[in-house]
């Protein structure tokens, strides 16, 4: 397990992402807020042609940018994904499935990973499976 508290131990989400995208079979991700100004994730699964579902919230009040489900619109590609969950929808957890798994409190947004203090941990998959925590992440994504 490792701490993942961005400026404050030079352990960053975008690390996170660049080396764990490489690796895995797919992306899930489950963040009620995301912003335009924060792609780099669905930009690197993208890049890389890894299979990516992403799990937004859906609210009168636009958690999830339109830039973002226009991205999802364009692709016009089955392995992108955009499924939106209304009402109290408030995760935080990108699955790396086959690296390992962030939990914690940073949206998809440029303030959250570069600027905000925001806390989560990194679980491997081996420590996942050791603890038998991979099927209730599963359940999360359900």
């Amino acid at each position: 397990m490792k701490l993942v508290a961005g400026q404050i131990n030079k352990q960053m989400l975008l690390d996170l992402t660049l080396k764990h995208t490489q690796e895995c079979s797919e992306v899930r991700v489950a963040v009620a807020y995301a912003s335009n100004d924060c792609m780099e994730l669905f930009q690197e699964c993208a890049k890389r042609a890894t299979p990516l579902i992403f799990y937004g919230r859906y609210d009168e009040s636009i958690p999830v940018s339109a830039a973002i489900i226009k991205w999802f619109l364009d692709k016009k590609d089955p392995d992108f994904q955009c499924r939106l969950v209304s009402d109290f929808y408030h995760p935080k957890v990108i699955w790396w499935v086959g690296e390992g798994v962030y939990i914690g409190s940073a949206n998809l947004s440029s303030r959250a990973w570069t600027q905000n203090v925001e806390v989560g941990v990194f679980i491997s998959e081996d420590e996942m499976d050791s603890q038998r925590l991979t099927q209730s992440l599963e359940q999360v994504f359900d």
